[in-house]
């Protein structure tokens, strides 16, 4: 038999092979030279070795749902090596005030059961009533959506916002609680995308129209296309596209907004369906498809991108081209 087991966590990965191996010594003392274990720290390392033909079972970390979902169209079993915590949204909700912790996130349970049911259980709500429990908490990239009170002791929600941004994250979306408005020019200097007045039940439309507007904005963030590179798998997130094209040799190319070029075995006819769904993308030429995020403008016959690529538009669908883009970013 041959187990994997894929975690990116070194001491988690580390503790389930000697727990393994200690459990397979003590209950099948008999089997254990026919039982090999190999470890992988990379998903994608991982990928790259497997073979349903090999791997009667893999073990995998608590955070690896879409490694599980592909894996599980093959005859394989899986153990999770600890409950997943995978949700497509991570909210954080920061409040010193246990009352309004509370109806905070009563009511954003609720926006959640009336706006999006078939998505609660993926929606996973952390309150916090410490500043310092939530930092201690606090990883760049795990929290979509984190609604900070202003005042609070100790540390204040515009302090905790600006530690966010300097660890890194830029990313997560900030909304402020707060009794007065006299702070909101300092809360939009952290890049907030909004705030609510308390007490929350005599601000409830304001508070829904908000999430409103930032929920559709943290699904759409979400979103991301599988592309096969060198014979391994990559997640690579929309946002992060900034167009592709066919190459000389008829590779499908995949260019990102921080000056990477993926070269794919992908098909060009599997991927522009899936980025066509996305209202970002536009395809405005024969086998070419852009970010219309990243247009800084629009030429006669070319659209400039922020770093200066110019990408032609189709003199056959130029109209259509370019009134889509500006529907676009009329409502951008």
């Amino acid at each position: 038999m041959n187990i994997a087991i894929v975690d990116d966590e070194k001491i988690e990965l580390e503790t389930a092979e000697a727990f393994l191996r200690y459990y397979i010594k003590t209950f099948y003392p008999n089997y254990e030279s026919n039982i090999h274990i190999e470890f992988f720290q990379r998903q994608n390392e991982f990928l790259t070795y497997f073979n349903p033909k090999i791997y009667q079972v893999v073990i995998l970390g608590g955070n690896m749902r879409k490694l599980a979902n592909y894996i599980a169209n093959y005859d394989v079993k899986i153990i999770f090596i600890k409950p997943q915590e995978d949700f497509i949204m991570n909210i954080a909700i920061v409040d010193d005030e246990i009352s309004e912790l509370s109806t905070a996130e009563y009511y954003l349970r609720n926006f959640i059961e009336k706006n999006y049911p078939e998505l609660k259980d993926e929606i996973k709500i952390h309150t916090f009533s410490n500043a310092n429990d939530f930092l201690n908490a606090f990883k760049p990239g795990f929290f979509q959506l984190i609604i900070l009170d202003i005042r609070m002791e100790e540390i204040n929600g515009i302090q905790i916002a600006q530690i966010i941004r300097a660890r890194g994250d830029d990313d997560a979306n900030i909304v402020f609680l707060t009794s007065s408005e006299d702070f909101i020019l300092n809360g939009y200097r952290v890049f907030a995308v909004g705030y609510f007045l308390k007490p929350i039940y005599n601000h409830e439309e304001d508070f829904t129209r908000t999430f409103e507007h930032i929920f559709p904005k943290i699904f759409k963030n979400t979103q991301e296309i599988i592309l096969m590179v060198d014979g391994n798998k990559v997640f690579v997130p929309n946002r992060n596209i900034l167009y592709l094209d066919i190459d000389y040799r008829h590779r499908l190319c995949v260019y990102l907004a921080d000056g990477k070029k993926f070269v794919t075995t992908n098909n060009y006819s599997e991927v522009q369906p899936l980025l066509l769904a996305d209202e970002r993308f536009l395809e405005c030429y024969h086998r070419i498809i852009v970010n219309m995020d990243y247009i800084k403008n629009m030429e006669p016959d070319d659209f400039i991108l922020m770093d200066g690529t110019s990408i032609p538009i189709s003199q056959r669908k130029k109209k259509d081209v370019k009134i889509k883009f500006m529907r676009y970013f009329a409502h951008k």
